[in-house]
């Protein structure tokens, strides 16, 4: 295994290498803390909290996408899903054994926060609220075989409600703390600046750090400007008009490319396979869809010198297109209509197709990675976009739901 080196300082309160390994990957990393320490020695001597200021060095492994391992694609006997939630510090998981009903991660690409719930038996009311704000930690695993972290952020809203029939508390957390600066509107502008100066400016503000894939960070414009424009609002525009994907976790943002199948840092994400007969429960796939299906796409702008309007045009690489796609609106320059294209050919190429599968559970699958899907027919057997992820626990066990786009391979092909 190869890795590359990404320096990182440290910008905020209560941060261990641990949780600075999560927040990087959202996904288990075996001996990447031990890694961490070994290339900086001098970590040992601060204590398991990092203070703020620190700098230090974080490897990011290179890796072949692997297939899904889970007990029914392994091939293994069925074994217990099991959980963990920590509220505001403590583990809650002991606790909530005997009252979970269910609980529901969900993880969607090109949305700025994800979600999770908990279903609670409140009967007697005896459960202690938790207060708005706390930090929340929720990991699923299989027993016999560790748990992965699935969701960080905190509580958002918490509901009772109560009938003849019973009573029930429903808790339900955000990624980005809905009450923080994030969503507060910021006025500034910023000249001859590239985006990821001007986004990380805008985090810093809103009390964040940001993480920004590195072509997409080197885009320059002559004028950036939020007008009571929120980071989060104004994160979104960004990435809309350069084919990004714009998501909060914690106290990082994160700007990747879209349709890249890679990190903000660019490491590569994990693909999962969805295999007929061994870890796939249900599919419903639509390979082919007609109406979105273009050849490429074309935005209008205006040339100075030439005082005239010009087309710029984007393959979108999706097979059996025929038509282009334009823009809604012109574009001041060569290189705005340029990165709007571009944009609009990724968003395009994703919508040629649609589906969802629904997969034993499994900590692996992330939006913009891929899933594999095979021993279903031909023409839907083949490669997809993931766009969302849904984790969903409860007493018979856990199932990973996945939204799916952008089908390629053997996708919408039946060559018999």
């Amino acid at each position: 295994m190869t890795e590359t080196i990404e320096t990182i300082t440290i910008q905020g309160d209560g941060i261990t290498a641990s949780l600075l390994v999560w927040r990087r990957f959202k996904r288990p990393m075996p001996g990447l803390v031990e890694r961490v320490y070994d290339l900086n020695p001098r970590l040992a001597l601060v204590g398991p909290v990092l203070p703020v200021g620190t700098v230090l060095r974080l490897p990011v492994p290179v890796v072949k996408a692997e297939p899904d391992v889970t007990p029914s694609a392994s091939g293994a006997k069925p074994m217990k899903a099991i959980f963990s939630v920590v509220v505001g510090g403590q583990d809650i998981t002991l606790n909530l054994n005997p009252v979970l009903q269910s609980l529901r991660v969900s993880d969607k690409a090109g949305m700025s926060s994800d979600t999770a719930s908990l279903e609670l038996d409140d009967r007697g009311g005896q459960i202690v609220l938790p207060r708005p704000g706390s930090l929340v930690l929720i990991s699923l695993g299989w027993e016999g075989r560790g748990m992965g972290r699935v969701f960080e952020g905190t509580v958002d809203e918490i509901r009772a409600s109560g009938s003849r029939s019973g009573r029930t508390l429903s808790i339900s957390a955000k990624g980005m703390d809905t009450r923080g600066k994030p969503k507060e509107g910021q006025r500034r502008h910023f000249d001859d600046t590239n985006i990821g100066d001007a986004l990380s400016a805008t985090a810093e503000k809103a009390g964040l750090t940001m993480s920004v894939d590195a072509e997409l960070g080197r885009i320059k414009r002559p004028y950036i400007a939020l007008d009571d424009e929120s980071f989060v609002a104004f994160g979104e525009r960004i990435a809309r008009e350069v084919g990004g994907t714009f998501k909060i976790v914690g106290d990082k943002a994160i700007l990747a490319k879209r349709n890249g199948g890679s990190s903000a840092g660019g490491a590569s994400l994990p693909t999962v396979t969805a295999a007929w007969g061994r870890n796939l429960h249900s599919y419903d796939i639509a390979p082919i869809l007609g109406r979105p299906v273009e050849k490429a796409t074309r935005s209008r702008w205006y040339d100075k010198a030439k005082a005239d309007w010009l087309d710029t045009t984007a393959d979108t690489g999706t097979e059996g297109g025929i038509t282009i796609k334009p823009a809604r609106f012109s574009e001041p320059d060569e290189d705005r209509a340029g990165e709007q294209t571009k944009a609009d050919a990724a968003e395009s190429d994703r919508k040629s197709g649609e589906g969802s599968v629904s997969i034993e559970g499994t900590v692996a699958a992330q939006p913009e990675g891929q899933c594999i899907v095979t021993g279903c027919r031909p023409g839907v057997d083949g490669t997809y976009r993931i766009e969302s992820v849904d984790h969903d626990y409860s007493r018979s066990g856990w199932t990973t739901s996945l939204e799916l786009r952008q089908p390629k391979g053997e996708a919408g092909k039946d060559s018999r």
